[in-house]
């Protein structure tokens, strides 16, 4: 019998990318784990950001919930279990309203392949790329964090996932992009995914191994 796990402390909101390349998919080694000495392939994407500046953080903070880091997502629910359930309820309905807050991830989408790993160029990256959401309603999984910071929290990860529509002409780029940034990029496969590491020995800084694999990345198959 699975185990149930306590009531999440922390809420966690996250935008994620599907990018196929040949029946393979792109995960990115997750930069702020990595500095903390954790190994782990992620989706491309992030964490969302709230809109509306003082006074939609005002509304998020009058339901109890305390931000952890500017304007991402990522929010403490209130020490006391019977006002965490209560500011739970409250923060589901302003999140699936879908009002003062990013809808999509483009934004940390372009800073991951432009800005960090620089899988593309700024002036190769398209300004209308279109990204299909894959569920009408986000997923929600509650487990230990392994967020820098916050690890061993239970948190209530609200995740969006979205598929990528690139040109042929970016997917047919992508692969040798990736093979100049491999380990830090790679393409996976469906059986590495499932099996939640790589297939093969990698080593990065001090780490050589099998690399492990998010297991968000299940949820988009």
């Amino acid at each position: 019998m699975p185990k149930i796990l306590e009531f999440p402390i922390r809420i966690s909101c996250s935008g994620l990318v599907k990018i196929e390349i040949g029946e393979k998919y792109l995960g990115i080694i997750n930069r702020k784990r990595l500095e903390k000495g954790v190994i782990v392939y992620t989706p491309p994407g992030g964490s969302y950001h709230y809109l509306g500046g003082d006074v939609t953080k005002n509304y998020l903070e009058g339901m109890g919930l305390t931000f952890q880091e500017g304007l991402d997502l990522r929010l403490s629910l209130p020490t006391n279990e019977e006002q965490r359930r209560r500011a739970l309820e409250d923060f589901v309905a302003w999140f699936t309203s879908r009002q003062k807050r990013e809808l999509k991830p483009d934004r940390e989408l372009y800073e991951e392949l432009v800005k960090e790993e620089k899988l593309l160029l700024p002036e190769e990256y398209p300004k209308d790329l279109q990204l299909t959401p894959l569920d009408q309603d986000p997923v929600r999984i509650r487990e230990p964090t392994n967020h820098p910071g916050q690890e061993g929290k239970i948190t209530e990860y609200f995740l969006e996932l979205f598929q990528s529509h690139f040109s042929e002409q970016i997917l047919n780029l992508l692969p040798e992009r990736i093979k100049i940034r491999h380990p830090r990029a790679r393409l996976l496969t469906l059986d590495e995914i499932i099996d939640e590491q790589t297939s093969d020995t990698l080593s990065v800084e001090n780490y050589n191994g099998r690399i492990p694999i998010a297991s968000s990345f299940l949820h988009f198959f």
